[in-house]
């Protein structure tokens, strides 16, 4: 399963009345393999200047969406380096055009 399709069921989870302890524990059975995605991430994060890539925007859009629907959660604390990628991806004119906004 891929990062945004953990994002997805986890949202699905929290709109479709789910009870807490429910939710609780889809979000428990994710925990793990969002963790080691990220840090996955974190060890390959590169500067977004060079020759922009598909995969690229895949991991941005799945980023900026887990930052809309579960601000909470701090997917950043550990990752400097892939939250300093973020933020300047963040930064292109295409990103800042198409930025996400609560639909559901």
């Amino acid at each position: 399963m891929s990062l945004m399709e953990v994002i997805i069921v986890r949202g699905l989870a929290r709109r479709t009345a789910r009870p807490p302890s429910s939710q609780r524990r889809i979000w428990s059975s994710f925990r793990l393999k969002i963790a080691a995605v990220l840090d996955e991430l974190e060890k390959r994060s590169t500067d977004c200047c060079g020759r922009l890539q598909i995969g690229q925007i895949a991991v941005a859009c799945a980023l900026a969406h887990w930052i809309l629907g579960f601000a909470a959660d701090d997917w950043r604390a550990g990752r400097a380096r892939l939250a300093a990628w973020y933020g300047d991806f963040a930064a292109r004119p295409s990103m800042r055009a198409t930025e996400y906004v609560e639909a559901y």
